[in-house]
């Protein structure tokens, strides 16, 4: 009996390690709209490839003027399989998010600053405006700027110069 029981666990630990190896190699498998998924996800936080340039010599074999072969070799500037990777990592972008959201927090502040300057400013600019107002009636008083006393002081002085002629 004890025979079984072993022969039956192996068998069980057999298909558990044949479903556990199905299951991974189904996620080896490449599936071209997970990649395009995790391409355009690498894009959009930061990330950049770019294909780097090397310079390689190549070997040719050129014929000679006597008929032999003679190797030349010859530098050509290629674009590699190989890319230059630039990527952000979680810690990059949640700092650069974090500058930018204090930036943001520090120009509403200053803007609420100048508001509130520009207010006060204009506030103090009515007063002084007052006073000014007030300063030039204190010092031209209405009565020699109203027209009807010229009108009554010429009619004075025109009756007193009849008076004074007939008299």
């Amino acid at each position: 009996m004890s025979h079984f029981k072993g022969i039956a666990l192996y068998i069980l630990a057999l298909i558990t390690l044949a479903v556990m190896v199905l299951a991974f190699s189904s996620c080896a498998t490449p599936n071209p709209k997970k990649q395009k998924k995790h391409y355009d996800k690498f894009i959009y936080y930061g990330g950049k490839i770019d294909t780097v340039e090397r310079t390689v010599t190549i070997t040719q074999v050129v014929k000679g003027k006597d008929g032999k072969d003679s190797l030349i070799y010859v530098d050509v500037t290629v674009p590699c399989p190989e890319a230059k990777i630039e990527y952000k990592d979680r810690w990059h972008t949640r700092r650069m998010d974090k500058q930018e959201r204090d930036s943001f927090n520090h120009a509403e502040k200053m803007l609420k600053l100048e508001i509130k300057r520009l207010k006060e400013q204009g506030k103090s600019d009515v007063k002084v405006e007052k006073q000014k107002i007030k300063q030039a009636k204190n010092n031209n008083p209405k009565g020699w700027s109203n027209p009807w006393i010229w009108v009554i002081i010429i009619g004075m002085i025109t009756a007193s110069i009849y008076l004074i002629k007939k008299g």
